[in-house]
């Protein structure tokens, strides 16, 4: 039986694969890369595994382990990225966490990017769809994550990953760094509901910055897993959440799913954590996208994302009675 035929990105993740097991073990090491396959795509990046044996005079390396690719249209910031990902992956493996995550990564240059490449876990992504809902609730596995992200002690991580000092500064930041530019009165009404919410001057906490779920692993043995922290920083708790819920009518498929979501973390973390803090980083996100749309950029055209806009507005219009 013959393979299907490949492109040529493979090469590049096998290359990868081999630079990272030499600088761990010396350049002298022999190191053998079994079949290397795409496993996934994120925003920036494209994953590649293989299993790898590698013997070096004091080492020897032997599991699967996962070549992050940067596209050809990804952003410059990705490969100060990665390499950030790298120390704070360092940083939080001296921790006792309550989940898993990769254990070691490195980069490795080829050209003028940063490839990473770290362990491959296990588990099942959350959202693969191959889980039964009544013994994986996503709602209830990702408001526990994200309750443990954010009790995870951050004062050596702080200049890992940098960040803002309160829960106010980040939304404020975030504030500060959106366009002028208001495009309708829908923005307008969008930031001025903001303004009128803003969170209290509590410290941030750590973030994971990218809490979907092909990022949370589990398995039927109870093993939980995070992995790809590129997006890590400290803000606001809100922030993490807003990330899964997207502003969207029905989080998770369900029309209770922001509160289902909401009513897990309080739970986790003890932290009366509400919806309409969620809602005021759901806005923030749609505003950047429909600004975006204005310029002729993003994915959606203006009357789209002007219309999603227009919907997250009425539901957190709709919180404040909670």
């Amino acid at each position: 039986m013959t393979r299907r035929r490949r492109g040529t990105a493979w090469l590049s993740a096998r290359s990868a694969l081999d630079q990272a097991m030499r600088q761990r073990l010396g350049s002298d090491a022999d190191v053998d890369i079994g079949w290397v396959s795409k496993a996934g795509e994120g925003l920036d990046r494209d994953v590649f595994v293989a299993d790898v044996e590698a013997r070096g005079a004091n080492e020897t390396v032997k599991g699967r382990f996962a070549a992050l690719l940067p596209r050809r249209d990804a952003p410059p910031d990705v490969d100060d990225r990665a390499r950030r990902e790298v120390a704070l992956l360092e940083g939080l493996a001296r921790l006792d966490l309550p989940f898993e995550i990769p254990r070691w990564s490195a980069t490795v240059e080829q050209g003028d990017r940063a490839v990473l490449v770290r362990e491959f876990l296990r588990g099942v992504p959350l959202n693969a769809g191959l889980l039964p809902a009544d013994l994986f609730p996503p709602w209830d596995i990702t408001g526990e994550i994200a309750a443990a992200v954010h009790a995870t002690p951050t004062a050596e991580l702080a200049e890992l990953v940098g960040g803002h000092g309160t829960r106010r500064e980040h939304v404020e930041a975030t504030l500060r760094e959106l366009s002028d530019d208001l495009p309708d009165s829908v923005t307008e009404d969008a930031i001025e509901w903001i303004r009128s919410h803003l969170p209290p001057d509590d410290p941030a906490v750590l973030l994971q910055g990218d809490l979907l779920g092909q990022n949370i692993l589990v398995d039927f043995d109870g093993y939980r897993a995070v992995i790809d922290w590129e997006y890590a920083m400290l803000g606001d708790p809100a922030y993490d959440l807003a990330i899964v819920t997207r502003g969207l009518r029905r989080p998770f498929k369900r029309s209770d799913g922001l509160q289902l979501l909401v009513d897990a973390y309080r739970r986790a973390s003890g932290v009366e954590l509400w919806e309409r803090e969620i809602r005021v980083h759901e806005l923030l996100l749609h505003i950047r996208w429909h600004q975006a749309s204005c310029r002729g950029e993003g994915q959606h055209p203006r009357e789209v994302t002007l219309e999603h806009l227009r919907g997250v507005l009425g539901r957190a219009a709709r919180s404040d009675s909670e």
